[in-house]
């Protein structure tokens, strides 16, 4: 019953073979990473947190140089439907979009440095911003 539920999200969020085949493949590469993690018992994840931005990366790589760049075509019809949809924006403007995002990758390094520079004790919500800033960042987009 999970192995289909499974299979029928694989199929729902990765229509196209050459999703499937990158979705497969980071799932070994992460699979294989936690497994170091699993093992021993002191193992710290936070220095494999660098497999995520890697693989994020590496799919969006493997995308344009497999299917190319997309056409204008496509562009105008995505500027269009998301011009219908009801999707409000914020209204910032390119710069301060820029600096937002820059801030957000700032924050995260600083919060990757300073919690595995600093001792947990007496810093505990410094690990816990850090560790939560990091999830949220990578995983969820921030």
């Amino acid at each position: 019953l999970v192995a289909s539920a499974a299979i029928g999200l694989w199929n729902k969020a990765c229509g196209q073979p050459d999703a499937k085949v990158l979705a497969g493949f980071c799932c070994v590469v992460l699979i294989y990473f936690s497994s170091e993690l699993i093992a021993p018992p002191d193992s710290d994840g936070r220095k494999f947190m660098w497999i995520f931005p890697v693989l994020i990366i590496f799919g969006g790589l493997v995308t344009y140089f497999y299917r190319g760049p997309p056409d204008a075509d496509a562009a105008s019809k995505a500027a269009a439907a998301a011009e219908d949809s009801s999707i409000d924006h914020f209204g910032v403007g390119r710069v301060v979009g820029l600096l937002l995002l820059a801030l957000v990758a700032a924050i995260f390094l600083i919060s990757f440095v300073l919690s595995s520079v600093l001792e947990y004790k007496g810093n505990e919500y410094l690990h816990w911003f850090g560790a939560f800033w990091r999830t949220g960042t990578v995983i969820w987009g921030g």
